[in-house]
């Protein structure tokens, strides 16, 4: 996803930082208009919330799911060791051995 500007992320933490929680929930496309349909009877309530960049996660972090290799986080100049790079490398090995 590369989205034109910021503006969802910061009302989500506005609200976030206002309420001090939120609710995770899945959902779906249940028509071709594009409008997603949000399960919330399968909701989870957080309260908890880290945000970083993506260029800092690290090999082996659970936050490495939301990594693609074919679309590399920005990597700011500076920090040619990133952390994420080991990351990536990992999951290019993974994917040209299965």
């Amino acid at each position: 996803m590369g989205p034109k500007s910021s503006r969802n992320l910061d009302a989500f933490l506005a609200e976030f930082r206002r309420h001090g929680r939120y609710l995770l929930a899945p959902a779906h496309l249940p028509s071709r208009d594009g409008t997603p349909e949000a399960l919330i009877d399968l909701s989870l309530g957080k309260y908890d919330l880290v945000v970083r960049e993506a260029w800092e996660i690290r090999e082996n972090d659970p936050d490495g799911s939301a990594l693609d290799p074919d679309d590399p986080p920005v990597i700011p100049l500076g920090q040619p060791n990133a952390p994420v790079l080991k990351a990536l490398k990992w999951m290019e090995k993974m994917r040209q051995e299965s």
